[in-house]
Formats: structure tokens, sequence, C-alpha cells
């Protein structure tokens, strides 16, 4: 009888340690996709600054585009306009979540 105990805790022991090893995995490759993804919304935003930055250099040229462009040119500086302000508010919803 005492063999046949030995050899359940025996294999309970290795099944923890199995699932304890599994957890330890899935914990590190969430933790890595979090960093991973967190890069790549920084470099969104790095682009989209640059994106909008470029876009106001252009169309602060008008001579540099065509005629039917300068509608187009408005409507997109007025875009800018918009996610530039929709970017500074961001932060100030973030701050406002995190107090509440």
């Amino acid at each position: 009888m005492d063999e046949a105990y030995y050899e359940r805790r025996r294999k309970n022991n290795d099944a923890a340690k199995r699932s304890r090893d599994a957890r330890r995995q899935k914990e590190e490759a969430v933790a890595a996709r979090a960093a991973f993804l967190e890069q790549l919304r920084s470099q969104v935003v790095l682009l989209k600054n640059e994106t909008a930055k470029l876009q106001l250099m252009l169309f602060s040229k008008p001579e540099l585009l065509d005629p039917k462009m300068l509608s187009a040119s408005q409507t997109l500086q007025s875009n800018i306009s918009e996610q530039q302000q929709q970017q500074q508010q961001k932060p100030e919803l973030a701050t406002r979540k995190s107090k509440i």
C-alpha cells in the first residue's frame, strides 16, 4: 500500500510541475506579445505624426498641387487637425479614467 501511495504522489508532483511550467510559459508569451504590441503602437503614433507633418508641408505649398487636389488638401488639413486634437485629448481621458 505504501508503494501505491508514493507512486500516486510522484505522479501528482510531476503533473503539478508540468502545470506550473505550462502556466509560466503562457505568462511569458503574453508578456512578450504585450511588449511587441506596445512597440507597434508607438511606431503607429510616430508614423501618424510624421505623415501629418509631411502632409502639412506638402499642402502649405499649393503651387505644387494640381488644382483638382486643392479641395482634397483642404479636407486633409482639416482631418489632420482633428487627429491632432484627438491625440491631445486621449492622454487626458486616460488620466481621468485612472483617477476613477
